[in-house]
């Protein structure tokens, strides 16, 4: 049964009897109307006035109730929360305005409904309304229109001095690493874009480094040794709130940084550079070009590309370190970090680099041309073997093994067959039925892989059948390809200070060949 509409001499009764919920927000504090504490310092006042005890106050700084709102009122939320709990009728929700209650029809239909449930007051602009009257609430529907026609008109003003600024080069959204945006402290009025000194800095060695002919990477791991924080305020290794250790900057983070055009005080707009209008600059507009002529190399360095390291980004640390994860005792594994060909005092070295850049690093440090022969060694035994030269030289069906797994499928698909005329002819239930076609599809799916024929590297099959022919007439990165395809796992070894002239082959490195199906 719907409930019977008050009469008037109760609403009066209910209305002597409430107190006030207060609520104040502002889209930007002091920028936007009266802030918060103003707003709130009003509503106490009126309270103080009229005698109505103040049931609880609540506060949303910097936070749109429009549709195009990216945040939740969190405030606003529990305010809506606690009414339905202990709001009694006869009770206020008080507002400076009634902009500051809802600015978006959706809210201000939820609000409505809820305080007729509830049989509340609306206390705004210094005027009590009544929800249950159809009077107030053509009144109120009306100050929400214009309030959402505000907020319209204003996105669509945004939206075009966006687009006028960016076609003249101005600057536009946020300001991005290395740089500022100052207000005018009374209007909130944008002013200028400029550089913010500390990030500034950062950005000019980046690129002073870059231009000098420093790598990414080593850029990256420069910062991070020095503890700089990241575009994000990380710095590395510091614990993030996923409970991962931040990489700090990394050669990507260092590119994108000096890709930007807002650099050298320019921006583009739909896929093109303004050259009008812009800001002051961290670094020149030639130096700019320049650096973009260097980052969109390879390799982020002016070089031809060519590889000049076998096992460079392929070996990896062997070494066993602490280390210990969340709750847990630390524990000894394998580093697997990546190692890297450095120039060193008496010539090149694999180094580990650790896990990101600035991370603990030097497990490993091993002469280069040492570590490539022994495991130049190594490969050359390997692909000299019978049996892998048989599995890699083989046709695909010579050994047998794709004709009889071609010959199992055959038997199991005939078998489903049969099981189908089964269910069929009523000489097998549904449900047994269901469990043997599972079975049976199950051991199809496996059998698959051994069908296909085999693919094999190219240079895998060179080596098979000449290795050290083969690997003699290859460039760096054709050895490099034939590492790649050849080994699961390539560990350089510490061998510390162990005072011996010769360390044996199995101490110093550990090769894990890819299986090729030999016996």
């Amino acid at each position: 049964m719907p409930k019977e509409p008050p009469t008037s001499s109760s609403r009066t009764l209910d209305l002597m009897s409430g107190r006030a919920w207060l609520y104040a927000r502002v889209s930007k504090d002091l920028r936007d109307g009266s802030s918060c504490d103003q707003q709130l310092t009003i509503g106490r006042r009126e309270c103080e006035r009229e005698g109505v005890p103040v049931a609880g106050e609540y506060r949303d700084d910097d936070i749109s109730a429009s549709q195009y709102a990216k945040r939740a009122r969190a405030d606003w939320d529990r305010l809506m929360d606690d009414l339905k709990a202990d709001a009694q009728p006869g009770d206020r929700l008080w507002g400076w305005e009634i902009s500051r209650l809802a600015r978006e029809r959706g809210t201000w239909s939820e609000t409505v409904r809820l305080l007729q449930d509830l049989g509340m007051f609306l206390w705004v602009g210094g005027k009590v309304y009544d929800p249950q009257s159809p009077q107030d609430m053509f009144f109120l529907d009306i100050m929400l229109a214009k309030a959402v026609a505000e907020v319209g008109d204003t996105r669509q003003r945004i939206l075009r001095d966006v687009a006028a600024r960016a076609e003249a080069g101005g600057a536009t959204g946020k300001p991005g690493y290395g740089f500022e945006h100052v207000y005018d402290s009374s209007t909130g009025a944008f002013l200028e874009r400029r550089p913010k000194a500390d990030e500034a800095e950062v950005v000019a060695e980046m690129a002073d480094r870059l231009l000098a002919g420093d790598g990414l990477e080593t850029i990256a791991r420069n910062l991070n040794a020095r503890k700089v924080p990241n575009s994000i305020g990380r710095v590395a290794g510091e614990q993030m709130p996923n409970g991962k250790a931040s990489r700090g900057w990394t050669a990507a983070t260092v590119r994108s940084m000096l890709m930007r055009s807002s650099i050298m005080g320019k921006r583009s707009w739909k896929g093109r550079l303004i050259s009008e209008g812009g800001w002051e600059g961290i670094v020149s507009e030639d130096d700019w070009h320049e650096l973009q002529r260097i980052l969109k190399s390879k390799s982020g360095q002016v070089r031809d590309g060519r590889a000049s390291h076998e096992l460079s980004g392929i070996a990896t640390c062997g070494a066993k370190t602490e280390r210990a994860e969340e709750n847990q005792m630390p524990k000894l594994v394998r580093c697997g970090c990546r190692v890297y060909a450095e120039p060193a005092k008496h010539g090149r070295v694999y180094r580990c680099r650790g896990r990101y850049a600035g991370d603990e690093s030097g497990h490993v440090t091993r002469k280069a041309d040492l570590i490539e022969e022994q495991a130049t060694g190594l490969l050359m035994e390997h692909f000299s073997r019978p049996d892998v030269k048989a599995a890699l030289l083989a046709p695909p069906d010579e050994n047998g093994e794709a004709a009889r797994a071609r010959a199992e499928v055959q038997r199991l698909k005939q078998e489903l067959e049969e099981l189908y005329e089964d269910v069929r002819a009523r000489r097998v239930s549904r449900a047994l039925a269901a469990a043997d076609e599972e079975g049976i599809r199950a051991e199809l799916k496996r059998l698959e892989g051994r069908v296909r024929p085999r693919a094999v590297d190219p240079m895998l099959i060179a080596l098979a059948r000449n290795p050290r022919a083969a690997w003699a007439g290859w460039s760096v990165e054709q050895r490099r390809k034939a590492w790649r395809a050849a080994v699961a796992r390539l560990d350089v070894l510490p061998v510390g200070r162990v005072g011996r002239r010769q360390v044996p082959v199995e101490e110093s490195i550990l090769v894990e060949f890819v299986d090729f199906g030999a016996a």
